[in-house]
């Protein structure tokens, strides 16, 4: 007997199909909703600071850990990031994991993980981060931040929300509690805007 074509789970989906494609269409406007909050932060952000003019908002790909992204265009542009403020992951499947699964934790950082138009700039960002943190955050924020923790990220920290807590802000009424909140800490780090500016200036005058 040859080998069977369709898994358990395949044939399932088959003798459901018509039940199956309109959960699929519900989790793709869940998906765009979803990014809609996403591109709500990036208004919310830029009404304070209008000169982040690039942004990025891959809260549903594929195969990644979802996330926002804001910057300038000015800035240093690479691959997969340009320098700029990020949260993530957000991915709506990693909010939605259990306790016991093993994922990430959302976090807050500057990400200086470009191409090789940042790498002369790296030194520079993370020297210059690492001086104004102590005077650009309060006692508390700066006993949750991590100096040069993660690779090409010179500041980050874990959001103090559990994943439980977005995902129940996130499916509470409009979810502009969600929006709020990872809008406060984009806040936080755009406060090192002219501390990035700067020292782009800089390198951009010693080439």
């Amino acid at each position: 007997m040859g080998k069977t074509l369709f898994n358990e789970a395949e044939l399932y989906l088959i003798r459901n199909w018509s039940r199956a494609r309109l959960l699929e269409e519900s989790m793709q406007e869940v998906r765009d909703k979803y990014r809609g909050l996403g591109k709500e932060v990036v208004e919310r952000i830029r009404e304070d600071h209008p000169a982040l003019d690039w942004d990025v908002v891959y809260l549903c790909p594929k195969s990644d850990s979802g996330g926002i992204g804001i910057g300038r265009s000015a800035w240093p542009k690479g691959n997969p990031y340009n320098l700029g403020l990020y949260v993530e992951p957000l991915e709506l499947e990693l909010l939605a994991a259990g306790e016991e699964d093993e994922v990430e934790d959302p976090c807050a950082f500057i990400s200086t993980q470009s191409a090789s138009s940042t790498e002369s700039r790296e030194p520079s960002v993370t020297q210059a981060v690492n001086s104004a943190a102590s005077r650009l955050l309060t006692e508390e924020e700066l006993k949750r931040l991590k100096l040069k923790g993660k690779a090409r990220k010179p500041l980050w920290y874990k959001l103090p929300e559990t994943r439980r807590q977005l995902l129940d802000m996130l499916l509470d009424g409009d979810g502009r509690g969600f929006v709020k909140c990872i809008s406060a800490h984009f806040e936080i780090l755009a406060r090192f805007i002219p501390v990035l500016d700067e020292v782009c200036a800089e390198t951009d005058g010693k080439k």
